[in-house]
């Protein structure tokens, strides 16, 4: 591979501007945006991982210094009032730790065609009380991605690969598997959002989750999971 550079800094981490800073900025912002906690944390992540992959040669920060006009980029270490964010020391740090050489493991840059981190809680998924109306679990990312989410009923306690290749068209925007619930939403880089569903009881059976994610970078870059069936007791009656 040809060794190449990056450039680090996206919309996805614009860091949130603090009150002491806010007279330097005009404007509305216009995107969500990350803490300084997590940005100097992605900062120094990258810069310990670009000295130990043999192709890149050089790391770029879009950009050093905010842009003080809030419906452009706010992703520097430096605030537009001059004051420095904790990714500035952050990033410094690491720098003067690394000197130049990996202090890790060797890594390799190769292109991926799944959404970077893409993490799925389903929890423990016991039987659920026919009265149930609470549905959903969390998710989390290393980048930020758009989710369609479902509960599917199954015709019986497996899922079967058909109803399982029907449900991923599903998720997938495409025909066929239609779900029982459904929701949709953004996960922002290294945050846990609650997929939650619209509260409504299920009709007692065997149901999944499913949940697939998209990278708002590229949305050719996917991860779909689907749970293990969990059972919607049916109700009681008692004589």
């Amino acid at each position: 591979m040809i060794p190449t550079s990056i450039t680090i800094g996206e919309t996805g981490w614009q860091a949130a501007i603090p009150p002491s800073s806010r007279a330097a900025y005009f404007g509305i912002e216009r995107v969500g945006v990350t803490t300084e906690e997590a940005q100097a944390q992605i900062y120094s992540q990258l810069v310990r991982a670009t000295v130990c992959d043999p192709d890149l040669r050089a790391a770029y920060f879009f950009m050093l210094i905010d842009e003080p006009d809030l419906d452009r980029f706010q992703t520097g270490l430096i605030r537009a009032d001059g004051s420095k964010r904790a990714s500035y020391f952050a990033v410094k740090r690491a720098i003067a730790e690394t000197n130049g050489s990996c202090t890790g493991k060797q890594v390799s840059w190769r292109p991926t065609l799944t959404v970077v981190g893409a993490r799925v809680d389903f929890g423990k998924l016991p039987a659920r009380r026919w009265k149930q109306r609470w549905w959903g679990f969390k998710t989390t990312a290393d980048e930020e991605a758009a989710y369609r989410a479902g509960i599917y009923r199954l015709a019986g306690r497996k899922l079967a690969g058909n109803r399982r290749r029907a449900i991923l068209r599903n998720l997938a925007g495409l025909t066929g598997g239609k779900s029982a619930l459904a929701t949709k939403g953004l996960v922002k880089a290294y945050w846990s959002p609650l997929v939650r569903y619209p509260s409504k009881r299920l009709k007692p059976g065997y149901y999944v989750y499913g949940i697939a994610l998209s990278a708002t970078m590229t949305e050719r870059r996917t991860s779909t999971f689907l749970s293990r069936p969990f059972l919607v007791k049916p109700r009681v009656r008692r004589r």
